[in-house]
Order: structure tokens, then C-alpha cells, then sequence
């Protein structure tokens, strides 16, 4: 007995090993994805100019990355039971190798940029559903926290690479060594994923295929009937729509009130300083709180007072405290989202279309965010994106409020 208790002791401890080498590998995949997706923004002037384009285009080539994410989220989430985690990843991960290195041959027409745009961010849709979901396999709800925290670093993490060396893999290759740079990059990550990511037990041992089938359909009919699910996709459109549309822009906002490129980047990779540990200790927190909403919230108004005093920002050694104020009020959200989107289902088979869902909200606001602003930019003003900003904000606070906590009965909507 004392023998079997010591084998299950130690196939615990080599499953929990195993758990945080997975997590390593979906951390290292959404990090490839993050700076598939950031690399415009600290070129922006650069690729508007070479590429003989306006503001409002160089607003597409973030949206047009986005669109995807909206389109192919719930399939995602649906291939995700067919095809399991390591194929699934590994095809997201091949579209992004495939789309930077599509969108490096654009030469003097947005075009080509565009359509690598958008087969790039078909590899960030898959990403974004399949990490959570597999930090979800290998960690139990109630120490799920602190790993998903980790792993919603991924963006700030990856947005801080990529804003310190577009400007030097530019300056020696040209814009178009940062889309070589991301494709290379891609490739090593998926050596990697190829080898530790798969289920935590065997597939067979999970459902037989026609069982499998039958709940693929179950999961994408009913789990849509989540209020909670709906009202964090919300939440999260917002905050793509304002925080993150905002942040695109900020180094081009900078670059035209009169800051080195160089210099720009890095005062906006300062935000990810910020971000970074405020998202791990909102994983730590989460564990813990009985009112998960609650950070969510006050993630949510902390940003609404950062912005409010964005243009009484009159120096340098301000504009790097706000920046990672910025980071840090921010950052609670991303985890509280995710966690809450795993954690308030009716039925734990639900929590695929929940992720889906929740990035489907995500990608829209990222989509509709930077043309939006760069449209109110060409006007000729900067103030006006200020207020373009908090209002939304304001509306997600109360939507936050509505929301049901974990643990207690979750809304459906369903009433058949």
C-alpha cells in the first residue's frame, strides 16, 4: 500500500513538472503570436511612408490581423476537441511562419501586407483560444490562477521584444528583418511545441471518437447560452477598442510630438514594465479572492484615471511613470478575463467556447480600435481619442458589475 501511495505520489509530482514545461511552451507560442501582431506599431511611420498609404490604412494593417480572430475563434475552439492541442498549435503556428513571411514581399503597395496581415493573425486566433485552454487541461481550477497569470504575460511580454528590436533588426534589415526575424522565431517555437505539448492523459482514455463528435456539438450550441460568457466578451471587446487601440498608436503620437523612433518604442515597451507584474500578481490574487469582479473592475477604473490625465503629461521622466502606470492599472484585466471565462461555465466542457468567445470580443476591439483612431487622427487632432477611450471604459465597469461570480450559479440562457 505504502508502495502504491509512493508511485502516486511520484506520477504527481512528474505530471506537475510536466504541467510547467507545457506552460513554457504555450507561453512560447503566444509570445510569437504577441509580436507577430505588435510588430506595426513601432513601424508604422516607416511602413505608411514606404508603402505610399495614410493613417487610416496603417490602422488596417493592425485590424486586418484581427479579423480572423473574430472569424475563426468558436471553429477554432471546435477543432480544438478534433484535432487536440499539439496539431492545432502547430497549424497556428505554421500561419504565422507562413503570413510574416507572405507580408515581407509587400513592395510599395499595402496590398500584399495586408493579406499577410490577415494570415498571420489566423495563426494569433488559434493561439489565443488554444493556450488557455491547455493551461485548463493541465492545471485544476483551484490553482489555475497564478499559471493563467503567467501565461497572460504573453502580450505586454512579447509587445516589449518586439518594440526594442524592430527599430535595430530595421536599421540593419530594413522593416522587412522584423517579419524574417518573427518567421524564424515561429520556427524554433514550434520544434519546441512539437515535443512537449499534448493532453495530460492519454486521448483515448479521454472519449471515444463518436462521443467526441457528439459533444463537439453539444459544446458549440450550448455553451453559447452563458450570459457571464457574453458580458467578459464585452468587457474584453472594450478593452481592445480602447486600451490596446490606444497603445498601437501611442509611438506614432510620439514620433510626431517630436521623440526619437528609437526612444518612442522603448517609452512604450515601458507599459509592458508595468503590465508584466501586475497580470502575475492578479493571478496570485485571483486564487485567492472571493469577488473575482471585483479586480476586473477596478483594473477597468484605474485605466479610466491614467488616461484622464494623459495630456498633463509634460515631461520625460512623467511620460515613463505613465507609461507603466498605464501597464499596471491595465494589466489586472487580461487574467481576470481569461480566468472568469474558465471559471464561470455551468458545464466544464463549455470552457473552449467561453475562451472562444472572449477572444472573439478581443479581436474586434483590436480590429475596429486602430483604424477608428487613426480616422480621428487624419482629422487632425489627438484630444478627441482621449475621450474615445475612457467612455468605453466607463461602460465596461458597469457591464463588470453584472457579472455572476465564480462558484455561484451561472446565467444561461438557454431555456429549452
Amino acid at each position: 500500500m505504502n508502495h502504491n501511495h509512493k508511485n502516486k505520489d511520484s506520477n504527481k509530482q512528474v505530471n506537475n513538472i510536466r504541467a510547467w514545461l507545457v506552460l513554457v511552451s504555450v507561453y512560447l507560442a503566444s509570445i510569437t503570436v504577441t509580436m507577430s501582431m505588435m510588430k506595426v506599431p513601432p513601424l508604422m511611420n516607416l511602413l505608411i511612408k514606404d508603402l505610399n498609404t495614410d493613417t487610416t490604412t496603417g490602422g488596417l494593417f493592425m485590424s486586418s490581423f484581427m479579423i480572423a480572430g473574430v472569424i475563426l475563434a468558436i471553429p477554432v475552439a471546435s477543432l480544438l476537441n478534433s484535432w487536440g492541442p499539439k496539431k492545432s498549435g502547430l497549424i497556428a503556428l505554421g500561419f504565422t511562419i507562413f503570413g510574416s513571411l507572405f507580408g515581407s514581399l509587400a513592395q510599395g503597395s499595402a496590398m500584399i501586407l495586408l493579406i499577410g496581415r490577415f494570415i498571420e493573425g489566423i495563426g494569433f486566433a488559434g493561439i489565443m483560444v488554444i493556450a488557455p485552454a491547455v493551461v485548463s487541461m493541465w492545471f485544476e481550477p483551484e490553482s489555475r490562477g497564478l499559471p493563467m497569470g503567467i501565461w497572460a504575460t504573453w502580450v505586454p511580454v512579447g509587445m516589449f521584444i518586439i518594440f526594442n528590436l524592430a527599430k535595430p533588426l530595421e536599421s540593419f534589415f530594413g522593416w522587412r528583418g522584423v517579419w524574417w526575424f518573427n518567421a524564424i522565431f515561429a520556427l524554433i517555437v514550434s520544434f519546441i511545441y512539437h515535443r512537449v505539448i499534448d493532453y495530460p492523459i492519454k486521448r483515448e482514455e479521454i472519449k471515444d471518437e463518436k462521443e467526441r463528435k457528439e459533444n463537439s456539438h453539444l459544446k458549440l450550441s450550448k455553451g453559447l447560452y452563458n450570459l457571464n460568457t457574453w458580458l467578459l466578451a464585452i468587457v474584453f471587446l472594450i478593452f481592445g477598442i480602447s486600451i490596446q487601440g490606444y497603445v498601437n498608436w501611442l509611438p506614432t503620437f510620439l514620433i510626431d510630438s517630436g521623440i526619437d523612433t528609437s526612444l518612442a518604442n522603448f517609452f512604450v515597451s515601458m507599459i509592458s514594465v508595468g503590465r508584466i507584474p501586475a497580470i502575475v500578481i492578479a493571478g496570485l490574487i485571483i486564487n485567492y479572492a472571493k469577488r473575482q469582479k471585483n479586480i476586473l473592475a477596478l483594473s477597468l477604473i484605474m485605466s479610466v484615471v491614467i488616461f484622464s490625465l494623459w495630456f498633463r503629461v509634460n515631461s520625460i521622466s512623467s511620460l515613463t511613470v505613465w507609461m507603466i502606470i498605464l501597464g499596471l492599472s491595465s494589466g489586472f484585466c487580461p487574467t481576470s478575463i481569461f480566468t472568469m471565462a474558465t471559471n464561470t461555465v455551468y458545464r466544464t466542457e463549455f470552457i473552449g467556447i467561453a475562451l472562444a468567445l472572449v477572444n472573439i470580443g478581443f479581436n474586434l476591439g483590436q480590429m475596429m480600435g486602430p483604424p477608428l483612431i487613426g480616422m480621428i487622427i487624419s482629422k487632425g487632432s489627438w484630444v478627441p481619442v482621449k475621450y474615445f477611450v475612457i467612455i468605453p471604459l466607463i461602460i465596461g465597469v458597469i457591464l463588470v458589475f453584472n457579472i455572476n461570480e465564480p462558484g455561484k450559479q451561472a446565467i444561461s440562457l438557454d431555456q429549452s
